[in-house]
């Protein structure tokens, strides 16, 4: 686990990020619906705001979250439009323990599900979780690790990006999964992480041979995809080795999956120099 000193403003979670180009139609919404419905009892959720589409200010979920998730998805066009859903358990006092962000749509870019958990979770739970998803949809690209994540009632969003200039492995909604790098998932992946899914369209393009040679870890999956990760197994369970050796096999993962990463659009919390430290941070071996 990596050390970080947490506080009521910002922190580390666990995060799990699907991409996926699948036609959203009444089926497509109740698989997800399943998908929102497994991942709260999986992970002992308990969702207390919400923010829909547009909205600026998080309020009360009252009547429950299926509630408020069928009243943005229910008849709506997808085609060329958007709508968002984001749950959050937190409050302005405490630090947010568990995050989810739904955007669904059939346009240009790909729907995207990102969710984010507490710390301590389990690799293997979020592995398993990983593949129940890639079975139900057709993901193009999913990514698992560490988030830092902020308090979003106290500004302190920029401060909290800045931390990341101290850590190769942490990202965050703001810099890895904000809508710049949405437009590019096509075109590749925006970093190495823990874990993985790959679509057939990115394993064509690398050696999978480096593979072999490493301590990678690759599985075939549903729909043809690769799921690849760095724990290590222990009688049963995934364990995380020790930050040094985690960092050595990002290192060792990025060098496999540098053809399909792509950069992007800088964030405007950081500066033009420190964003262009991080897309190229893997690259220091």
């Amino acid at each position: 686990m990596i050390n970080f000193a947490e506080d009521e403003k910002y922190g580390i979670r666990k995060s799990i990020v699907f991409y996926f180009y699948d036609s959203i139609n009444v089926e497509k919404v109740g698989i997800v619906e399943e998908i929102v419905k497994t991942y709260i009892e999986q992970f002992q959720v308990e969702f207390n705001k919400k923010r829909v589409n547009d909205e600026y200010e998080y309020r009360n979920i009252r009547g429950g979250w299926q509630k408020i998730f069928h009243k943005v998805y229910d008849n709506v066009d997808f085609d060329n439009n958007s709508h968002i859903v984001e749950f959050l358990e937190g409050d302005a006092e405490h630090l947010l323990r568990h995050r989810m962000y739904l955007l669904l749509w059939q346009g240009r870019h790909s729907s995207i599900l990102i969710f984010q958990c507490d710390q301590l979770a389990q690799w293997k739970k979020v592995y398993q979780y990983m593949e129940y998803v890639n079975k139900l949809l057709r993901v193009q690209f999913a990514s698992a690790g560490y988030d830092i994540v902020y308090n979003p009632w106290t500004g302190i969003a920029p401060y909290a990006v800045k931390r990341l200039r101290s850590s190769r492995i942490l990202n965050s909604d703001i810099t890895e999964w904000n809508s710049a790098f949405t437009s590019r998932v096509k075109s590749g992946i925006c970093c190495p992480n823990i874990i993985q899914i790959l679509s057939p369209d990115f394993c064509s393009k690398l050696d999978l041979n480096r593979i072999a040679a490493s301590e990678i870890t690759n599985t075939s999956m549903a729909g043809k995809n690769l799921m690849i990760d760095i724990l290590d197994r222990v009688n049963g369970e995934f364990m995380e080795p020790e930050q040094s050796v985690l960092e050595q096999r990002m290192d060792d993962l990025y060098q496999l999956l540098k053809p399909i990463v792509v950069e992007y659009e800088r964030t405007v919390y950081l500066k033009p120099d420190a964003w262009e430290q991080r897309m190229h941070r893997f690259e220091h071996i």
